[in-house]
C-alpha cells in the first residue's frame, strides 16, 4: 500500500514534477481543444467540418516534405549540451536549428504555390489549397517560438515551458472561434491560425531574448544568426533527418485515413470520423507530456546505466497503459452521452465509431517511450524500418477492406490491426535490445 510519506518523496523527484507541470498545461489544453473542435463542429455542420479536417491532413501531409527532424534532434542534442555547460555546442544547435528551417523555406514555398492544384487532384477540391497556403505560410513565422520552446524544454524551465505553450495554445483557439463565430467559417479558422503564429512570432522573440540575458550558456538570437554563415550541420543533419524520416512515417500513417476517407468517403463521413477519433483518442494527448520529458530523460538515465534506462521506460509504460485504459473506459461509457450533448444530433453517427477505436489508446499508452528510447540508444533505423512496413501494411488493407467494407469501416479495422501489430514488433525489438546488450556485458 502507498503511503502519504512514499506519495510526498515521489512529488519531490523533478522528472515527476516537471511531469505534473506538462499535464496540468496538457490538461487545460485539451479542454481548448475540445471546446474549438465542438464550436468547429457544431457551427460548421458535418460536411464543412469534414473538409476542415481535409485542409489540416494536407498540411500535415506537406509537413512530412519540410520536416528535417530539427525539434526532436535539437532537444536530445540541446539537453546534453547544456548539462555539460558547453557553450559553444549550445550555439552550434541553436544555429543548427535555425538553419535547417530555413532550408526547408524553398520546399514550402513550392508547396504553397501549388497547394490548390494538389487538392484538386486528391480531393477534387481547389479550396482547401486555398486554405492551406495561409497555415503553410504560418509555419514561417513560429521558428523563433519553436527555438524558445526547445530551449525551455532542453534546460528543464517547465513550468516557463507550461506557461508560453499554454498562452499559445489558447490564442490558438481564441482568435478561430471567435472567427466563427462571426460567421466567416472555415476561412476565420485559418485567419485566426495565421495570426496566433504573428502574434507569437515577436513574443518568442522578446521572450528568448531575456531568457539569453539571464543565463550565461545561452547565445543572444544575433549571435545564433551570426553561427549560420559559419556552423556545419552535417553531423546535426544526419541525427535529425534519421529522427525526421520516423517522425514523418508516424505523421504520415495518422495522416492516411483522413486522406483515403477524402478519395473514397463523403465529407460528413470524414466529418463524424473526425469527431469519433477526437473524442477516442483523448488519452492519448494525455500522454503527450510524459513522452516529451522523456525525451529529455531517457538520455540522461542511458548516461548513467543501461539498468536505470530500462526501469525508468519500464515504470512509465505501465503507468501510461494504466492511465489510457482507465480513461478510455470512462469516455467509452459516457460517449452516448457526451458527444450528443457536446457535437450536437447531427453527429450521433460518431457514437458507434468511438467503440472500434477504443483499443487505440491503449497502444498509444504501450508505446510512449518508442520513440524516445530509440533515440536515446541512437536505433532509430530499426524503428524506421518497422514503421515503413506498417504504412505499407495499412495502405494495403484499406484498399483490400474497402471491397467489402464501408470505407469508414476499412479505415479503422485497418488502423486497428497496423498499430496493433506495430507495438507488439516494437516492444519484442526494445527487448531484444536490452537482452543484447546485458549479453555484451557478460
Amino acid at each position: 500500500m502507498v503511503t502519504f510519506l512514499q506519495i510526498k518523496n515521489l512529488t519531490r523527484k523533478s522528472f515527476v514534477r516537471d511531469v505534473g507541470i506538462l499535464q496540468a498545461s496538457k490538461f487545460i489544453s485539451i479542454l481548448l481543444s475540445i471546446v474549438g473542435s465542438i464550436v468547429f463542429a457544431r457551427y460548421l455542420g458535418p460536411e464543412l467540418y469534414g473538409k476542415y479536417g481535409l485542409v489540416f491532413a494536407f498540411v500535415g501531409l506537406a509537413g512530412i516534405f519540410t520536416n528535417w527532424g530539427t525539434t526532436h534532434a535539437s532537444v536530445t542534442l540541446l539537453a546534453q549540451s547544456y548539462a555539460k555547460k558547453d557553450k559553444n555546442e549550445i550555439k552550434n544547435i541553436l544555429s543548427y536549428f535555425i538553419k535547417t528551417n530555413l532550408f526547408s523555406m524553398p520546399i514550402s514555398m513550392v508547396i504553397i504555390i501549388l497547394a490548390p492544384f494538389l487538392t484538386s487532384l486528391l480531393y477534387n477540391d481547389y479550396e482547401i489549397g486555398t486554405w492551406s497556403r495561409i497555415i503553410l505560410l504560418s509555419g514561417f513565422l513560429i521558428i523563433i517560438y519553436n527555438l524558445l520552446t526547445i530551449v525551455l524544454q532542453s534546460i528543464r524551465k517547465i513550468k516557463q515551458l507550461a506557461i508560453i505553450e499554454f498562452l499559445y495554445k489558447f490564442l490558438y483557439i481564441l482568435l478561430p472561434i471567435s472567427f466563427v463565430l462571426f460567421g466567416w467559417g472555415i476561412s476565420g479558422i485559418v485567419l485566426g491560425h495565421f495570426l496566433t503564429a504573428l502574434i507569437f512570432l515577436f513574443i518568442g522573440f522578446f521572450t528568448y531574448s531575456y531568457l539569453a540575458r539571464n543565463d550565461q550558456f545561452l547565445p543572444s538570437i544575433k549571435d545564433i544568426l551570426e553561427k549560420i554563415k559559419k556552423i556545419r550541420i552535417y553531423r546535426y543533419f544526419k541525427f535529425g533527418f534519421l529522427i525526421a524520416l520516423q517522425k514523418n512515417l508516424g505523421n504520415l500513417s495518422s495522416l492516411l485515413p483522413v486522406m483515403f476517407l477524402g478519395m473514397f468517403a463523403l465529407p460528413q463521413d470524414i466529418g463524424y470520423f473526425k469527431v469519433a477519433l477526437s473524442y477516442a483518442m483523448i488519452p492519448s494527448m494525455v500522454l503527450e507530456p510524459i513522452s516529451r520529458l522523456l525525451s529529455v530523460q531517457l538520455p540522461r538515465s542511458k548516461v548513467y546505466s543501461w539498468s536505470m534506462l530500462k526501469k525508468h521506460l519500464f515504470r512509465v509504460t505501465i503507468v501510461s497503459i494504466f492511465i489510457t485504459f482507465c480513461l478510455i473506459i470512462v469516455l467509452i461509457v459516457l460517449a452516448p452521452y457526451l458527444i450528443k450533448l457536446l457535437y450536437g444530433v447531427e453527429y450521433v453517427s460518431s457514437i458507434k465509431l468511438v467503440y472500434f477505436m477504443a483499443i487505440l489508446p491503449i497502444f498509444s499508452g504501450l508505446g510512449t517511450g518508442f520513440g524516445p528510447f530509440y533515440r536515446a540508444v541512437n536505433k532509430i533505423k530499426i524503428a524506421t524500418l518497422v514503421d515503413v512496413i506498417s504504412i505499407i501494411l495499412r495502405i494495403v488493407l484499406f484498399l483490400t477492406l474497402v471491397k467489402f467494407y464501408s470505407p469508414i469501416i476499412s479505415v479503422i479495422l485497418g488502423v486497428i490491426i497496423t498499430d496493433g501489430l506495430s507495438s507488439i514488433s516494437h516492444t519484442f525489438i526494445i527487448k531484444h535490445i536490452f537482452k543484447k546488450n546485458e549479453e555484451e556485458k557478460n
